[in-house]
């Protein structure tokens, strides 16, 4: 009977015990959200790295690109040289800038900087030294004994005025152990941000640039011991540092922070149970002894034995004495049992396992409920083993291999890409690989309409439809963002008979179609040469990028492939720019078929093989052709072309993306430009005169006779006046006049007709032919007989 008593005594210290075991799985929890949040931050940290790492990656290439070229480049050498330079050379060094701009990883500006002659080369044109937006950082550079490495972010001021953080690294150029000049590359910081942040999904915490100050504070606080929220990651070669705060405005911080609140929750209401229990169980051996007292109290005091003595004993222990006469039967013992047992049943099944309502409490689960579902065909005696995959390490991983497979950064073998594309849980078979580059169109209105957010939302709806619509006919699509605005997509596919699915041209083609409809924005797709192997997909890629840089000839929303881009030839630097020259000098000289002219060079050049990058050399040589042709003007036209018109033609080369869009801005602003001469030349008193000297050569140009005396006498003027007027006037002198449009008809001639050349010079004005070859070869650096054969020949 004693015996069940201890054991009822014991087992009512089971709500205690419950509650140090709860405590125990508090407690552990905590220390596994700790450590869980070590590891994230650990996480953080190399992901971090990794991305530094690949950024320092990409600046040290633009270092290495730059060496190389100013070691092997003519062009640029050229421009170190003290030779003069024609606006051909200009156009062929600005040229390789903008084809070394092209090749750099990031957005950037690069010029050159001639020491000696104190100018300035850019993509954007030729400045004096004291003319130059960007002067101080190169004087202040020049002084330096030696070049430094990439600078901390500054400011750039721009030709408007306008200003942009940028890092900037120059090089100098040496001949003969003499500093000739250099080249200056100017990144910008949001190009960096911008790369840095597309393997970060987050929003609200995006990676920014430490330097300076910043990075030594960063540094030391991570040196000591108080708790650090964000992650540093610093570069040795550029001095700077990546910072990345951990978990801000995220959802692993949100569920941290709910963690916390819940077990601090738990932690009081364990110790109020505590308290509750204690004071029970310190209470219920109060009314058991009063209950057993009762009954011993009859028991006679002379009676004694070993059972008495021990319940004395317990008795008295208890500070209680029992009343004599009296004695407990079997049938009081038996129901002061049933009460112990009822008062433990909701706790203790009859089996002596805790019940369902222990279990709820104490959160114990049963055998059947901690396994998982078994996998069909999966044998019960066999270990489940559920996979633990980190969703966003895959996408990151994914899309730094996809990224780094077509820019060729990393070459692969049929079975290595198996297997990185295993590890990943991707698809990996195919017979050959499609590959097309897509761009979304008129990019700067599109940045200028949308926030940074809504521009990331518009380029996941993007994404996500082009998988959706390859996954609808049974192809596997990946696809990576390039470039903020080009993104690239491989697909996977097979020769399926007897119908074989659609192919990548296809799925482009559909995709852009959707696009087109469904979204506020259209999409101009170039596409590649399938592949047969991994190992060529960068090569494809760089076919798909070639194919859609013919985008200024084709329109915006354009589909080119390699058969449509084969229609178009290579662009004839020599020819254009011939061209351009006779636009821009008919309009200086009030032709009034310049606009005609200006029709005809574009139409002539949609047959060719037009880039962004030469659209925007297009848009310089028209500047410089312009500038070229002021220098003859009035100083009044000069300062209005730098105070409002100037800036008006650089900004074309951000807003301008096709050939039909550079033709409307062009005639608008050379006819804003040709009234603003007009203007300005009618208020001068002798304008009339020039023009009517001007109209006369025009008309009796193919006469031997024609002379400034002859046209002199017709005005009633002396020739040394008119020469004087027409020179002030029109900016050229009438013998030149004269000169030059005798020899665009005999140009005109040469490339459209059969004539002999003996014929083509008496019609241009010249009866003796050893006079036109004279002054054909001495204007044209080439005789008229070569002319003809070089220009049929195009």
């Amino acid at each position: 009977m004693m015996m069940k008593w201890y054991c009822r005594a014991l087992l009512s210290y089971i709500p205690m015990l419950f509650v140090i075991i709860s405590s125990l799985i508090f407690f552990s929890f905590m220390a596994l959200t700790a450590a869980s949040e070590h590891d994230y931050i650990e996480t953080n940290q190399a992901i971090l790295n990794r991305i530094a790492y690949q950024a320092d990656a990409n600046l040290l290439l633009i270092e290495r690109n730059v060496i190389s070229r100013l070691l092997t480049d003519k062009e640029l050498q050229q421009f170190f040289s003290n030779q003069p330079k024609t606006a051909y050379d200009h156009f062929h060094i600005q040229q390789s800038l903008i084809e070394l701009k092209a090749a750099l990883p990031f957005h950037s500006s690069v010029y050159v900087f001639n020491q000696e002659e104190q100018r300035i080369m850019s993509d954007g044109g030729a400045y004096e030294l004291t003319e130059f937006a960007d002067r101080s950082f190169v004087q202040t550079k020049d002084a330096q004994a030696v070049p430094a490495q990439w600078t901390a972010p500054r400011s750039l001021l721009a030709y408007d005025g306008s200003t942009s953080q940028v890092v900037s690294l120059m090089k100098y150029y040496e001949e003969g152990g003499v500093r000739r000049g250099a080249i200056v590359i100017n990144v910008y910081t949001d190009s960096i941000l911008e790369y840095v942040n597309s393997f970060n999904e987050s929003v609200t915490s995006p990676i920014r640039l430490l330097y300076g100050d910043e990075m030594d504070q960063a540094a030391s606080r991570r040196g000591g011991t108080e708790a650090i929220s964000y992650s540093v990651a610093p570069s040795e070669y550029t001095g700077w540092g990546y910072r990345w705060e951990i978990g801000q405005g995220t959802s692993y911080e949100t569920l941290s922070l709910a963690a916390r609140l819940w077990l601090g929750l738990a932690i009081l209401i364990a110790a109020a149970s505590l308290v509750g229990f204690t004071l029970v169980v310190h209470r219920r051996p109060e009314q058991l002894t009063a209950l057993v007292a009762s009954r011993i109290a009859v028991w006679p005091r002379g009676q004694t034995g070993a059972g008495t003595s021990r319940i004395e004993s317990g008795m008295a222990e208890y500070g209680i004495s029992a009343a004599e006469g009296q004695e407990p039967t079997e049938t009081e013992y038996a129901a002061l049992e049933r009460t112990d047992e009822e008062e433990g049943h909701a706790l203790l099944a009859p089996t002596g396992k805790p019940t369902d309502t222990m279990r709820k409490l104490s959160g114990i689960c049963t055998d059947e409920e901690a396994r998982p579902a078994q996998a069909p065909g999966l044998q019960a005696a066999e270990p489940f083993v559920a996979p633990v995959i980190d969703e966003e390490e895959v996408q990151l991983r994914s899309q730094r291999l996809f990224h780094d497979l077509l820019a060729g950064h990393v070459i692969l073998t049929d079975d290595q890409f198996i297997c990185r594309m295993s590890q990943l849980q991707l698809p990996y078979a195919f017979d050959r690989m499609g590959v097309f580059a897509a761009e979304i169109d008129n990019i700067s209105p599109f940045t200028e309409h949308y926030s940074a957010q809504g521009r990331q939302l518009l380029k996941y709806v993007v994404e996500q439809s082009l998988r959706e619509l390859a996954e609808q006919h049974g192809l596997f699509a990946w696809q990576v963002w390039m470039e903020p605005h080009r993104l690239a997509c491989v697909v996977h596919q097979f020769r399926q008979e007897p119908a074989p699915l659609m192919t990548a041209g296809e799925l482009a083609a559909a995709w852009q179609k959707w696009i087109r409809q469904y979204l506020q924005l259209t999409l101009s797709i170039g596409v590649g040469a399938d592949s047969n192997s991994i190992e060529t997909i960068a090569e494809s890629y760089r076919n798909a990028q070639d194919n859609l840089s013919l985008k200024p000839v084709f329109g915006v929303g354009a589909w080119i492939d390699n058969k449509l881009g084969a229609s178009k030839s290579s662009l004839d630097s020599y020819a254009y720019l011939q061209a351009l020259e006779s636009v821009v000098r008919s309009l200086r000289l009030q032709d009034e078929d310049w606009q005609d002219k200006l029709t005809q060079w574009i139409t002539e050049l949609r047959d060719r093989r037009i880039t962004k990058q030469e659209l925007n050399m297009l848009v310089h040589s028209v500047v410089l052709q312009v500038e070229k042709e002021l220098l003859v003007l009035h100083p009044n036209i000069q300062q209005q072309w730098k105070e409002e018109f100037i800036h008006r033609f650089a900004d074309l080369k951000e807003c301008v993306e096709t050939l039909d869009e550079l033709e409307k801005q062009l005639a608008k602003e050379l006819t804003a430009f040709a009234r603003v001469i007009e203007q300005e030349r009618e208020l001068r008193r002798h304008h009339h005169l020039a023009l009517q000297a001007k109209n006369y050569i025009d008309l009796h140009f193919t006469e031997p006779s024609l002379s400034l005396a002859s046209v002199s006498a017709m005005l009633n003027l002396r020739p040394s006046a008119l020469s004087q007027i027409f020179k002030e006037e029109l900016g050229i002198k009438f013998v030149d006049y004269v000169i030059r449009i005798r020899l665009d008809h005999a140009r005109r001639m040469l490339a459209e007709t059969d004539e002999p050349i003996q014929a083509i010079a008496e019609q241009s004005g010249y009866p003796n032919v050893i006079s036109f070859y004279r002054a054909f070869k001495k204007v044209l650096d080439i005789p008229p007989g070569e002319y003809r054969s070089v220009y049929r020949a195009l």
